[in-house]
């Protein structure tokens, strides 16, 4: 039952385990031999949800989201993008605008300017991976700023403190990210645009 669907808590196992089976079993007992078989209860891996045809085209996205800790997942060691695994986000709203054609991020506004100033788009699908190794130092500037307890009293002195970690981050590590690309790309090509743990 924990294998079929690894989103069910202990006690809708145990409800269930007392409906086929007839005998009543505690939510302990379903957590003991759940872990005895190397079933552990983990956060699950988000990602925004693949059709067929993402995968097909080998054109997905890959974002990394906040999690609100109150959905787990059974899961074997190495299961981790296993699809039974995976629970699907939707995209949503954000507050920011990123350029790259992708249809939740590019409001009307934005593509008027564009066509009025002629710039010219690169298709690109609602669903592609970001393998830009700058997104990777984008979260490491962001991890920095939640580090600091002060709250920054104005825009410019965000603006200051970005930048002061932007310039403080080792040079090695920024070669690292570069020199991982292959790495990723071959995650990406070996399953077809699905999940990897990039």
């Amino acid at each position: 039952m924990a294998v079929n669907d690894r989103t069910a808590s202990s006690r809708q196992l145990a409800a269930r385990w007392s409906t086929v089976a007839g005998v009543l079993m505690s939510v302990s007992s379903i957590r003991r031999r759940l872990l005895h078989r190397g079933l552990r209860e983990r956060v699950p891996l988000y990602r925004i949800h693949l059709t067929a045809n993402h995968r097909r085209l080998r054109e997905s996205r890959f974002n990394l989201w906040e999690h609100d800790d109150r959905i787990r997942v059974r899961r074997y060691a190495g299961e981790r993008c296993l699809p039974l695994c995976v629970v699907k986000r939707h995209s949503g709203l954000t507050s920011g605008v990123m350029q790259d054609n992708a249809r939740p991020h590019v409001a009307k506004t934005v593509r008027d300017f564009c066509s009025a100033q002629h710039m010219q788009l690169l298709p690109w699908s609602a669903y592609s991976p970001d393998m830009s190794p700058i997104e990777h130092v984008w979260d490491l500037v962001g991890r920095h700023l939640v580090r600091d307890p002060r709250l920054a009293a104005s825009k410019d002195e965000l603006l200051l403190r970005i930048q002061t970690i932007w310039n403080s981050l080792p040079q090695a590590d920024n070669q690292n990210l570069f020199d991982s690309v292959p790495r990723h790309i071959a995650a990406l090509i070996a399953v077809w645009g699905g999940c990897t743990k990039y």
